[in-house]
């Protein structure tokens, strides 16, 4: 498997003349993909594009029910204090939407939609949809990724109930109707 795709890129950069390396590799992992299923390579190269050249690495992954969300490996667990590995978080999945699961403690995320983000960037999304790259090391934040959103979701609900209580109404039944009250008394609606 390595040999093909080692192969490949040498005859896209020896016989087609590609002198690009980061869309050469993007093109031949996107038409044989099979060596993403084993490993997540990490490409180093030289940009050059309109000013100072720059070293920059990526990590290019496949998006892999149940261990690998977006191409990653994933082990921050949402629950404080629990100690777990990548092996122990299993990415879910229903249909374009996934969420991981720590088989820990039974913490679940947030839904989050397969698609490209401020972490994660298709590698071809025509061609290979489950192919992404991200910034090579991986910061902290991309780690939690999941439990941020899952943290963030849960203060923005926190904060709606609150909103809600805070308004001071009160629903009294009284017989076959409902009647809505602010604390003051007056009466705010009336239903059948």
């Amino acid at each position: 498997m390595v040999l093909n795709t080692i192969q490949a890129t040498i005859w896209q950069v020896g016989l087609y003349g590609k002198t690009n390396v980061w869309s050469t590799l993007c093109d031949v992992l996107s038409s044989q993909h099979n060596i993403l299923d084993y490993t997540s390579p990490v490409i180093i190269f030289r940009e050059v594009a309109g000013g100072p050249s720059q070293v920059v690495a990526r990590r290019i992954g496949k998006h892999i029910s149940p261990w690998r969300a977006f191409g990653y490996e994933f082990e921050s667990c949402g629950t404080e204090g629990c100690r777990a590995g990548s092996w122990n978080i299993h990415v879910r999945q229903h249909k374009k939407r996934i969420f991981l699961q720590c088989t820990l403690c039974a913490w679940k995320s947030v839904n989050v939609t397969l698609a490209e983000n401020e972490y994660f960037h298709y590698v071809n999304p025509v061609a290979s949809p489950l192919l992404f790259w991200h910034a090579f090391p991986p910061s902290s934040s991309l780690d939690s990724m999941f439990v941020h959103a899952t943290k963030a979701k849960a203060q923005a609900h926190a904060k709606g109930k609150a909103k809600m209580a805070g308004k001071g109404n009160v629903r009294r039944d009284i017989g076959a109707m409902s009647v809505d009250e602010n604390l003051d008394g007056s009466d705010m609606s009336c239903s059948d």
